[in-house]
């Protein structure tokens, strides 16, 4: 195997969700910083009654915006997460919570890029679209309504935790280097 196919295979995996599996990639950079930045705006700020936030409380918080729950409340506890989850919905409007799922809908389109129905033997590409109007199943891009609700969060924190654990790429490209 080549060093490119390695690296290819590092940035690949593939997801079991909402009874399909799902091939997925990392995300560019770009998408992932335009992401961070929508899901950071749901942080609870500092009230009169709390001064301060610990880096352990914006860590969970991030960690919430990436689905990783058990994460979250590993880092600060279940009551504490919920103080912090509390405070965050308090301040969700409208717009913060359409631009937070317009997220989620951009690391779908960029993550996911095929489907088998037969447990990987056979693929679909796929490429799913953020507009109605580029919906066109016989070039296999589908709205990104298409996503089965049960498969979506599975597949946005799988794109996450491909995209963002810095070790979990290292383990994979390790991995694939010693043949297992």
């Amino acid at each position: 195997m080549s060093a490119l196919d390695l690296l290819e295979a590092a940035a690949l995996d593939v997801v079991e969700a909402g009874g399909v599996h799902w091939r997925i990639r990392k995300i560019d950079s770009a998408t992932t910083a335009e992401t961070g930045v929508a899901k950071l705006i749901m942080l609870p700020s500092p009230s009169d009654s709390d001064d301060r936030y610990s880096e352990a409380d914006a860590d969970a918080m991030v960690a919430v915006g990436k689905r990783d729950m058990a994460k979250a409340q590993e880092l600060v506890g279940a009551e504490r997460l919920m103080q912090l989850m509390q405070s965050a919905v308090k301040r969700l409007t409208a717009d913060k919570a359409k631009k937070a799922a317009a997220q989620d809908d951009a690391v779908l389109c960029a993550g996911v890029t095929a489907i088998s129905t037969d447990e990987g033997a056979t693929w679909d590409e796929v490429r799913f679209v953020l507009n109605r109007k580029h919906h066109d199943k016989e070039q296999g891009r589908l709205h990104i309504s298409c996503v089965p609700h049960k498969a979506r969060n599975v597949l946005v924190a799988a794109v996450w935790s491909l995209t963002t654990e810095g070790g979990l790429d290292a383990e994979r490209l390790a991995a694939f280097r010693s043949g297992s």
